[in-house]
């Protein structure tokens, strides 16, 4: 484990990005007097030479700081800046380090509901038209997701196509990712609608699907090419060509956990034997394995922790003044430590815990602290800030 201090070089408007070719990848902005009002510079931290380097010639103006989206595709950063009437996309070559503008178009930031990249070429644009006034609110037409809309945008050319499979404008609630595979772009798609504990909340109070909110019973893993992906929407396909991975309905829930080189990796939940089962689909034959199963009628308490990077779940325990942490999946982890220094945070090679809590102070300041805990010696060491663990680069920031 080796760790990177770069909170020195930290503002309030601060951002950790990526680290690539041994550079740690980050933005940060200046307030202008205008509350609402930043200009964004993008920096790399060299960790050999131990300097900053800052990237941007020129600062980017946004209305928005915490409106960006950022997304890494291989040696690319692509960043999206919204102002009151349109978005500005970025493309930062981490090869060469340069910056450039690729997009523009115009949109009503009061709609904007966010954006997904696809690749460096495409991205999809989400529209939420909800918040209207009380009296002209339509409840009928907001459950049919009708407020709502997505349109696909060719990063380059500038051409716009609207969806209309309601999956895709309702149901991408965390994941639409793109991946390579044999040097053809794909899509892993959740279709999701809420949380896990909402959606087997509802089961215990034996809903029938017409009593669910939209399309929210139903739950699923979803595999496409960018080219079938695009065709579908060109084409004007109110439900696109998607390989269906797996589907769970009212009585269980569906989630990605993540990929690889090699395999996709999912979770399913069946309610009724309160049994979540751990499984993968190949990316070259689409076949499909399961990896193992969690009996949650077997574990103490209900307390899990997924870590969808490594493909690891933890099971939590809390007694009156310690926690406990077991692996349950993917991890032989079985550690206590004292409350007082904070809740889990990760695990390195079962050497290293890291664990963190904040404070508030009388002006309703809050601080944010990490404690890096050697297991071997119990030595403790505390941070104040916080931290992102890159494989055995741990990064404090703040």
């Amino acid at each position: 484990m080796k760790i990177i201090d770069i909170r020195k070089y930290c503002k309030e408007e601060f951002e950790l990005i990526t680290v690539h070719n041994n550079r740690i990848y980050y933005c940060k902005a200046d307030n202008l007097q205008n509350e609402n009002e930043y200009l964004v510079d993008f920096y790399y931290y060299d960790i050999e030479n131990k300097i900053e380097n800052k990237i941007t010639n020129t600062s980017i103006y946004t209305s928005e700081f915490y409106g960006k989206k950022i997304y890494t595709y291989d040696k690319y950063i692509m960043f999206s800046i919204i102002n009151k009437d349109d978005i500005q996309i970025f493309k930062l070559d981490m090869n060469t380090n340069k910056v450039d503008k690729v997009s523009e178009f115009k949109v009503d930031k009061k709609y904007y509901n966010g954006i997904s990249f696809l690749g460096d070429t495409y991205l999809i644009l989400y529209i939420d038209k909800s918040d209207v006034d009380d009296e002209k609110f339509n409840r009928a037409k907001d459950v049919q997701g009708g407020y709502e809309s997505a349109y696909l945008y060719d990063i380059y050319n500038g051409q716009k196509y609207e969806i209309l499979d309601k999956r895709v404008i309702l149901g991408v609630r965390d994941y639409l990712e793109y991946y390579t595979y044999n040097g053809q772009g794909f899509l892993i798609f959740e279709e999701a609608y809420m949380e896990d504990w909402e959606q087997q909340e509802l089961y215990h109070e034996n809903l029938d699907k017409t009593d669910y909110y939209r399309e929210s019973y139903r739950e699923s893993i979803n595999i496409i090419s960018l080219n079938e992906f695009v065709e579908g929407i060109e084409n004007r396909n109110i439900m696109i060509s998607f390989h269906q991975v797996h589907k769970t309905e009212v009585q269980g829930w569906t989630r990605y956990f993540g990929m690889d080189e090699t395999n996709i990796y999912y979770r399913t939940k069946n309610f009724k034997t309160n049994v979540e089962s751990i499984c993968c689909v190949n990316k070259n034959n689409l076949k499909q394995e399961k990896l193992g199963e969690i009996h949650f009628d077997k574990l103490k308490d209900n307390n899990i922790r997924y870590d969808i990077k490594k493909q690891k779940i933890y099971n939590k325990h809390y007694d009156e003044n310690k926690i406990h942490i077991y692996g349950i999946y993917n991890s032989d982890t079985e550690i206590s430590f004292e409350k007082s220094i904070g809740e889990f945070y990760d695990i390195i090679d079962n050497k290293y815990l890291i664990t963190y809590y904040w404070e508030e102070d009388d002006q309703d300041n809050y601080y944010d602290y990490m404690v890096i805990k050697n297991l071997m010696s119990s030595e403790e060491k505390l941070y104040q800030g916080m931290c992102c663990v890159v494989d055995d680069l741990v990064i404090m920031y703040k």
